[in-house]
């Protein structure tokens, strides 16, 4: 059965890593939902493709929530070309910032506005953009975007 799957080209997706509880701890269902999201939809509305779903949680979403360590309560998160809401939404579950703003093409932007709504993310304000308002933020982040000049002259 399994030979068949490959054979069809069909991925298995990683499984849940033991790590994931202990960064995600009691919020850890909403990461589970989160996953099971992207592995529902991720390739079919071109969010992430089947490659990355053998690694979703190690390179993906564990990689992203780490990350929330760095930012303090209070703070404005910009997520610039979030995508499928890496690292964001991972970010957003592990330690809620104040505000944290999602911003990417149009073509993303009502998929990223149902994820949050679906996994219950609890921010002051959490919202999905088109364009980097300026406005300012205490952190950017971004995952395999742009080079660093571009986002530079973005974020000044």
């Amino acid at each position: 059965m399994a030979n068949e799957k490959a054979a069809e080209g069909e991925v298995t997706p990683e499984a849940e890593p033991a790590s994931a509880l202990v960064i995600f701890g009691d919020k850890i269902a909403q990461a589970r939902k989160y996953a099971e999201l992207l592995i529902r939809d991720g390739d079919m509305l071109g969010l992430i493709g089947p490659r990355e779903l053998p690694k979703l949680w190690t390179r993906h979403i564990l990689n992203s929530a780490v990350v929330a360590e760095y930012v303090s309560a209070g703070q404005r998160v910009a997520d610039i070309g979030s995508g499928a809401g890496l690292p964001g939404i991972p970010m957003a579950i592990v330690s809620p910032p104040s505000v944290m703003v999602l911003i990417d093409k149009p073509r993303y932007l009502n998929t990223s506005t149902v994820t949050i709504n679906e996994i219950g993310i609890a921010t002051s304000e959490m919202s999905v953009v088109r364009r980097l308002a300026k406005k300012k933020y205490s952190t950017t982040a971004t995952t395999a975007n742009a080079s660093i000049s571009l986002l530079f002259r973005l974020l000044t």
